[in-house]
Parts: structure tokens; C-alpha cells; sequence
């Protein structure tokens, strides 16, 4: 059986410095892995409602100055079934993009409620139009694809029939403004998501400190424990030598006789 007394007595070559590190980290290991993934996983939710909050931000002001530019205007003025047409794509693909990226389970619930809304917006009837209408039709997956031929005949019958969905007063332009206001407000669902996912962090912080705190007592500990019994050894060793001496002496004293 290994004496620890021994091994770690004066002399013994020993860091116990460095011992008490050690110990004191392994025991920290397990509560700090489990706080660091804790602390990844709301890292990665934080990130992920501010790209969320970031793509809808996009869509509304990309809608927003189609409704307000030359493209849409210019198209309806000329009765341009092609341009048209190819606006309707350009909107059908940009709002399907958005949609599919806040619609991963991944996501927060926050972000993955707006992309609903974001879908909804597809049998939004504005003024007896609606993408629907125009051709935009939704797979099971959720996601959207152009029907060409209905899309050219719903321009056929109303080239006008674009601008007043994407541009009217309660038009997509309008609509998305709306949902992006609503999204990033103060009392919204990401702003209440992200204050959970802060206090969360702040949690996360304070049980981080405190282990902190916990492996440096630790530390302290150990090192008083080995410093004791380095004290203890060496008044053994004292002892030791004290009744060697007297051994040494008297088997001396023996032989001079």
C-alpha cells in the first residue's frame, strides 16, 4: 500500500502547489462542461432570433421599396405580363426564403411563429387578389412554387392586379411592415424570448462565479490539508532521527565495551 503521508513529505519532490490545482480543477470539470454547454446553447438562440429579427427586417424593406419603385410602377404602366411575372417570382421566392429559414425546428418558438405568419401571407386577399390567386401556390412541405399558367392567366385577366397586392394600403408591403414592427417590438415574442435567453445568461454568469469561488476554497483547502501533513511528516522525521541517534548511541556504547 503507497504511504501518501510519505509521499508527499518534506523533500519528496512533490508540487503540491501544482497537486491542488489539479484536484481542484478535476472536481470543477463536470458542474463547468454542463454550465459551458448551457452557455452555447443560449448563445446559439440569441444568434439565432437576431438573424431571424434581421431576415424579416429585410423582406419588409425589400417589399417596401418595390411597392414604392419604378419596377412594380413601370411593369403596371406598360401592361408588362412578363415583368409582372417575373416580380411575382422574385417576391414568391424571397418570401419562401424567410419562411424556410424561420420554420427550422432549431429555431426558437419566437421565430418559428413569425414564419407561420410569414406563410399565412400567401392567401392574403387584398382588394380580390392574393398570391394564391396569382399562382403562388403552397407544397406540403410548406414551401412555395409558381403555378406558370395560372399566373399568366390571372395577368392576363388584371395587370394591375400585382400593384394593388404588393402596394395597396392593406397590400404585402404594408402587411410585412406590420409583422416586422410587431416581431422586434418591446413586447413582442423576440423581445420577450431574448430577455428569457438574457436572464438565462445572467443565471449562467452568477452559477459560473460562484463555482469559481468554490474551486479556489477548494484549492485552499487542499493546499492547508498537504501543508499539514508535510508538518506532520517532518516532526515524524524529527523524531525519527532524535531516536536513531539514541539507538545509534547506545548500540555504540555497547561495542566500546
Amino acid at each position: 500500500m503507497v504511504n501518501i503521508i510519505g509521499t508527499l513529505g518534506a523533500g519528496s519532490g512533490i508540487d503540491t502547489a501544482r497537486l491542488a490545482d489539479d484536484l481542484a480543477a478535476a472536481a470543477r470539470t463536470p458542474r463547468a462542461s454542463a454550465l459551458a454547454a448551457r452557455r452555447a446553447g443560449v448563445t446559439a438562440e440569441l444568434g439565432a432570433l437576431a438573424q431571424s429579427r434581421s431576415a424579416v427586417a429585410g423582406l419588409a424593406a425589400a417589399v417596401g421599396e418595390l411597392a414604392t419603385g419604378a419596377r412594380l410602377r413601370d411593369a403596371t404602366a406598360a401592361g408588362d405580363r412578363d415583368a409582372l411575372a417575373a416580380i411575382v417570382a422574385d417576391l414568391a421566392a424571397s418570401l419562401d426564403a424567410v419562411r424556410g429559414s424561420l420554420a427550422q425546428r432549431s429555431l426558437p418558438a419566437a421565430s418559428r411563429s413569425v414564419g407561420a405568419a410569414l406563410a399565412a401571407l400567401t392567401t392574403r386577399q387584398v382588394d380580390g387578389v392574393s398570391l394564391s390567386a396569382l399562382g403562388v401556390a403552397t407544397e406540403r412541405s410548406g414551401a412555395l412554387r409558381i403555378d406558370r399558367a395560372r399566373l399568366t392567366s390571372a395577368l392576363a385577366a388584371d395587370t394591375g392586379a400585382v400593384q394593388r397586392l404588393v402596394a395597396g394600403p392593406n397590400g404585402l408591403a404594408a402587411a410585412l411592415e406590420g409583422l416586422n414592427r410587431s416581431f422586434s417590438a418591446a413586447g413582442g415574442p423576440v423581445a420577450a424570448a431574448e430577455g428569457r435567453l438574457r436572464r438565462a445568461q445572467s443565471d449562467i454568469d452568477r452559477a459560473t462565479a460562484a463555482l469559481d469561488a468554490r474551486t479556489a476554497a477548494n484549492r485552499e483547502s487542499l493546499l492547508r490539508q498537504f501543508a499539514a501533513m508535510e508538518r506532520a511528516v517532518g516532526a515524524y522525521r524529527a523524531q525519527q532521527t532524535s531516536v536513531q541517534q539514541q539507538v545509534d548511541a547506545w548500540t555504540a556504547g555497547l561495542r566500546s565495551r
